[in-house]
């Protein structure tokens, strides 16, 4: 299974969840500031983008923070680097 997340492509991930809703949600919490009108769909460097992360990217963020190393596989989902 995957969940999603809200990255700040080049610098780190700011929020995670189950869904796209649940990862925005929880990447304002943590003092992101957008709206989620303001999600990309280009990878930009700068720019907040949802991805979707494997379930280990997601503990390891959820105990390590976000400002870690990912990337993105053949099938489109990122993990750890």
């Amino acid at each position: 299974m995957t969940k999603y997340a809200v990255y700040q492509y080049g610098y780190a991930v700011w929020g995670t969840g189950a869904t796209e809703d649940a990862a925005i949600e929880d990447a304002i919490a943590n003092g992101a500031e957008f709206d989620a009108s303001e999600i990309s769909n280009d990878q930009v460097y700068g720019e907040m983008v949802m991805i979707q992360i494997t379930d280990e990217l997601c503990d390891y963020i959820d105990i390590h923070g976000g400002d870690v190393g990912i990337e993105r596989g053949e099938d489109g989902i990122y993990t750890l680097a």
